[in-house]
Parts: C-alpha cells; structure tokens; sequence
C-alpha cells in the first residue's frame, strides 16, 4: 500500500463512492450492524472514528452492488467455477468477456477435430 495508511485508503474509497467498512483478520465485518452501509456511504466521521479509534489496524472491506455501483463475480477453478463461467459466456450467453474487465480463465472451446482416417 506505499506510504498511504489504511485510513487515508478507507477514505479515499469513500470519496470515490465506494462504501467501507472494517474487516478482521479473518476478513468477516468488525461492525455489529453494517447493513446501513449497503443502502448508505459512511461519513468520513464514521471512517475516522473506525480506523483512526475503534478498529485501527482493521482491513478495508467495500461493500458491493447498488450502493457501489460494483458487481463481483468470484470464480473458483478449484471447485470448476472457471468452466462454469465458460458455459454461461459460450453456451447460454449469460455475459459477454467485453462485460468483463477480466481475461478468460480458460482458453475458450475449440471446435472438436475430426477424426484422421
């Protein structure tokens, strides 16, 4: 992260219109009730009051969909989530990879060769 501290980051992403929250090593929320920042950004109040008091130290979790107009998608290739997602881009064309701000995780299917006689 540079010279930049957690704080000035958590700010900086709630400037930019990404709502915060702290996160512990574990990487589940610290805040009792964090729903509120899934309809809301936190002030920079709360923010300061996070990790420059309560929670120093804690991570920065940014809370996705609506609020910060981000959508996640978590493919796992452990658990085939890479082929997964190939099917639903190549067969039922459920997103399209220029939708995506991400390369294909597998190269995509090739049509099947025929067989040499």
């Amino acid at each position: 992260m540079g010279t930049q501290s957690v704080l000035e980051a958590a700010l900086d992403y709630v400037r930019h219109g990404l709502s915060v929250m702290p996160l512990g090593g574990d990487k589940k929320p610290l805040l009792k009730t964090w729903e509120p920042y899934m309809k809301r950004l936190p002030s920079e109040q709360e923010v300061e009051g996070w990790w420059g008091g309560f929670f120093k130290g804690a991570g920065v979790g940014i809370i996705t969909g609506t609020v910060s107009g981000l959508v996640v998608l978590d493919v796992d290739p452990r658990h085939h989530g890479d082929a997964t997602l190939m099917k639903a881009v190549t067969q039922h064309h459920l997103l399209r990879w220029e939708d995506l701000d991400a390369r294909p995780p597998i190269a995509p299917p090739q049509p099947p060769r025929q067989p040499r006689c």
